[in-house]
């Protein structure tokens, strides 16, 4: 696989726990506007963006368009999404990749390198085969995790960055971006503020969150919500400017078996 060079945005801050909560006021001492803020459902998420400076609601309604546009290309549970199209071609059919989807890819290939398969972009037959959040969701066999992993692989792919084009080398093998997706997106929500003049927002899209410029003349306080009590106990408070809190935990999207159970396999 050719590999290729591309500025990485820096994230300064990330933690193992998941959802997390503001802290202090909705307004800054240096901006006389009231907040505006605008939630949408987009990345099987709530997303919300809160403006502090500014009462531009055409800005937000932007952002908002272009978190659809992202779901639409990069999204797996959209079945004409671009990442949809990759995951049914055929193997050595060269699919070509809308811009943002190239993007996501190529981060998400450059991690799956770096981690030496330990973060891999084509995870997707295992998120599959636990059905996590779906009827038909169970614990499966070890057949059916030896099975599945043989479909996983970065080096299963081929990316043509002169082109855009992903190829599958072996049939069976789909992607899955929902560990780099909703970051990439909080970063184009900060861009199309910045463009729009904005600086002072929070943009929330579930464990992602972008604090853009400062609260009073301080940093914005973000604080981490304790995994093993109920919504709004904080672990922890930190400390953050123009810096992305990236969370993940294990006790928002599960599911149980009685004790002894033996789960069924389709």
């Amino acid at each position: 696989m050719k590999l290729f060079q591309y500025k990485i945005k820096k994230i300064s801050l990330f933690v193992l726990v998941v959802i997390i909560a503001f802290l202090g006021g909705c307004s800054t001492k240096d901006s006389p506007t009231e907040p505006v803020s605008k939630t949408t459902l987009q990345f099987g998420t709530v997303i919300q963006i809160t403006v502090f400076d500014s009462e531009d609601q055409p800005a937000l309604e932007k952002v908002v368009s272009h978190m659809k546009s992202l779901e639409d290309e990069l999204s797996t549970s959209i079945s004409t999404s671009n990442i949809n199209q990759f995951n049914n071609a055929q193997a050595g059919d060269p699919v070509l990749l809308e811009q943002h989807a190239q993007a996501v890819i190529e981060r998400g290939l450059f991690y799956s390198v770096l981690s030496e398969g330990k973060f891999d972009i084509t995870i997707e037959p295992i998120v599959d085969l636990w059905a996590i959040g779906k009827e038909d969701a169970h614990i499966p066999s070890d057949i059916e995790l030896t099975n599945a992993l043989g479909y996983v692989g970065y080096d299963k792919l081929e990316y043509d960055p002169k082109v855009g084009t992903l190829t599958k080398l072996a049939p069976g093998v789909k992607i899955d971006l929902g560990a780099i997706a909703k970051g990439y997106a909080a970063d184009e929500a900060i861009r199309i503020l910045k463009e729009e003049g904005v600086e002072k927002a929070l943009v929330n899209l579930g464990g992602n969150v972008y604090a853009l410029g400062d609260k009073d003349g301080k940093p914005w306080k973000v604080g981490i919500q304790d995994p093993l009590k109920s919504t709004g106990a904080m672990v922890g408070v930190v400390d953050v400017t123009d810096t992305a809190v990236i969370t993940s935990g294990v006790y928002e999207r599960f599911f149980r078996t009685r004790w002894g159970e033996i789960p069924s396999h389709p």
